[in-house]
């Protein structure tokens, strides 16, 4: 670094009781913000360009005769200190910033995601993927006049292409969500003007025709679907719901109503589709079926035909068996099976009840013997759980057992232990 200055006279000019050199040295490595690189490192090289760029900024009376030089070499990478906090960070675009805020979305961090997606948004007003999570974290958090609005904003700001189609139709599931079912057919026909096979938002649309009573029209859009997908399960059955309605306008009296079985699944056990004391059943628009399989401790999931699909919950971790050498469940018996259950998320004890939202985006499950509501998505992520005591009953346990939810996503149970019904409803 001497041999940098190419001279003796940084030596003998003075500054602060130092030679120049040595001044600008010392200022260098105690981390001066000119002397670091990105990675927080104080080099040969680094320290010799500071001292260089100092040393000829002086004032003409002050600065050495000679010119010196800037750089000098030195032999491998050598770092002389470190400054951490002075670390250059990584610059994110509006690309990387939306993948990172759709894996916080995906887990459930709507509040980080949102704020990554705003960020995003800063950087690239035309993110169009930035605009449609944004949209989502909305719905999700029911937020869904602020969804609309945003959405409102968004179609002045962008041309409608392909990649748009999707914020027209989420906001169109949203118009449902509030009922404005016009506005909602209306985005649907958008999407459904540039990509006509999209099968998804033909039965969309088609039950929300269903729901206006206009059964021809709704009937249209099934038959359309079949026809893309002839094996497309949940457009044959909603037609098979219509059929059974008189929706003809020139028939003044209902046809006479009658049932038969199409399909029977179950037997007791606990292999998977097989019951234990089940204690509650809930069916979605598309006619998938949950079953709380209570004597099972669990759920579980079948198509409209029966199939199993999945299930989840249990009382029980297997894995803790082999973590102790015992058959741990037959030494702690009922009450400390309703201990480990209580502290799992997911885990239950004597299930009864379930219900979902008019989505049937989420599902609510009573974990009765846990005194609790558990909250899952529909293949059986866990969400959330709560509880409640009830002051006027002695702070006796709450003891649900029957659940509902309504149109607005607030949560009804019944709690036998104060003979009340309790009503839930989300806080922001």
């Amino acid at each position: 670094m001497a041999a940098s200055q190419g001279y003796q006279e940084a030596y003998d000019l003075k500054e602060r009781g130092h030679s120049i050199f040595t001044f600008f040295l010392l200022e260098g490595l105690k981390g001066h913000k000119e002397a670091v690189n990105n990675d927080g490192y104080v080099t040969p090289e680094t320290i010799g360009k500071f001292i260089h760029r100092k040393i000829v900024s002086l004032p003409s009376d002050r600065r050495p005769k000679q010119t010196p030089l800037s750089k000098g070499e030195a032999s491998g990478e050598i770092v002389l200190t470190e400054y951490p906090h002075l670390r250059k960070k990584e610059q994110k675009n509006d690309g990387s910033l939306v993948s990172e805020g759709i894996q916080y979305f995906e887990n459930g961090d709507n509040e980080t995601a949102l704020k990554l997606f705003d960020q995003a948004i800063e950087i690239n007003p035309k993110n169009v993927r930035a605009h449609n999570y944004k949209g989502d974290v909305f719905f999700r958090l029911q937020k869904y006049e602020e969804a609309i609005k945003w959405y409102d904003c968004f179609e002045k700001a962008l041309e409608i292409n392909p990649k748009v189609l999707e914020s027209w139709y989420h906001k169109g599931l949203i118009l449902k969500r509030v009922e404005r079912f016009n506005d909602a057919i209306n985005c649907f026909d958008k999407v459904l003007d540039l990509r006509p096979d999209d099968i998804e938002v033909l039965i969309d649309k088609g039950i929300v025709l269903e729901i206006l009573k206009k059964y021809d029209k709704a009937i249209e859009c099934y038959n359309k679907a079949i026809s893309i997908d002839p094996f497309d399960v949940d457009a044959k059955n909603r037609i098979d719901i219509l059929s059974s309605i008189s929706y003809s306008s020139n028939v003044k009296s209902k046809k006479t109503e009658y049932y038969k079985a199409v399909a029977v699944w179950g037997s007791k056990g606990s292999e998977d589709g097989q019951f234990e004391s089940p204690r509650g059943m809930a069916v979605n628009h598309r006619g998938t079926v949950y079953v709380v399989d209570s004597g099972n401790h669990r759920i579980q999931k079948f198509d409209s035909s029966g199939n199993f699909v999945t299930k989840w919950g249990s009382n029980w971790d297997s894995n803790l068996n082999k973590t102790y050498g015992i058959d741990l469940r037959t030494r702690i018996g009922n009450l400390g099976m309703r201990t480990l259950s209580k502290y799992s998320n997911g885990k239950f004890c004597f299930p009864h009840g379930i219900a979902m939202d008019i989505d049937n985006v989420n599902i609510y499950v009573v974990d009765r013997s846990n005194h609790r509501i558990q909250k899952f998505d529909s293949n059986g992520k866990f969400v959330t759980k709560w509880s409640y005591i009830s002051t006027e009953n002695n702070n006796k346990s709450f003891c649900p057992e029957l659940i509902s939810v309504d149109n607005n996503g607030n949560v009804y149970t019944y709690d036998s232990s104060s003979n009340q019904i309790v009503k839930f409803s989300l806080q922001q």
